[in-house]
C-alpha cells in the first residue's frame, strides 16, 4: 500500500515476528525507512511466544519478513528504528540479523543433544547471565526459538514430572 505522510510518498511493507502486523515505511522520495522495532541497529528485536498463541513461530515469521525486505534495501537508506540511533547499511544489517538467529538456532540444536528445559537453554542462546529484569523477555524469546526448531521437526519435546517441557535434538539430527 502507498500512503502520503509529511508530503512524502511511502510504501508500507508489513513485517511479522516481533509483532503480528508491524508496518514499516519505505520512502519513495528519498532514501529513508521507518523500521520501528522490526529492524534495529545494534540489538535484535524481541521475538516472543506468549500465552495467547503458545505454538506460534515468530522466529520463522521474522526471518521471512527480513528476507522479503532485502530486495528493497540499499546502503543509502537512513533507517529509523524504535530503539538506538538511526543507521545506514540496511542490507548488511538485515543479513547480520538473519545470520545471528540462524547461529542461535544452530547453537541450540547442538546444546540440545542433552535434554534441557526452556530456562536451561538460556546459556546456549544468550551466552551471558540473564538478569531478573530481562528474564521475561528472555523466556518468551527462548520459547520462540524452541518452537521454531520443534515445528521444523529438528527437536522433540516432552513434559517432565514438573509439567515443564524438556527439549532434545532428535537422534537423526545429531
Amino acid at each position: 500500500e502507498k500512503i502520503t505522510l509529511g508530503n512524502r510518498s511511502w510504501i508500507v511493507r508489513v513485517g511479522k515476528g516481533h509483532a503480528p502486523e508491524h508496518a514499516t515505511f519505505w520512502c519513495e522520495d528519498e532514501p529513508l525507512v521507518i523500521a520501528g522495532d522490526q529492524i534495529i541497529s545494534s540489538i535484535s528485536p524481541n521475538l516472543g511466544v506468549y500465552a495467547t498463541e503458545p505454538e506460534a513461530d515468530p522466529v520463522q515469521d521474522w526471518l521471512t519478513s527480513c528476507e522479503s525486505f532485502l530486495p528493497f534495501a540499499n546502503d543509502k537508506q537512513l533507517v529509523l528504528s524504535g530503539h538506538k540511533l538511526p543507521f545506514h547499511g540496511l542490507p548488511h544489517r538485515l543479513k547480520q540479523l538473519i545470520e545471528n538467529h540462524h547461529n542461535a538456532l544452530s547453537r541450540l540444536v547442538d546444546f540440545l543433544k542433552e535434554p534441557h528445559t526452556t530456562v536451561g537453554c538460556f546459556p546456549a542462546l544468550y551466552n551471558r547471565k540473564i538478569s531478573e529484569n530481562e528474564y521475561g523477555l528472555a523466556l518468551v524469546e527462548a520459547v520462540a526459538h524452541l518452537n521454531h526448531l520443534y515445528r521444523e521437526k529438528i527437536i522433540s519435546r516432552e513434559l517432565n514430572s514438573d509439567g515443564a517441557y524438556v527439549y532434545r535434538t532428535k537422534s537423526d539430527q545429531k
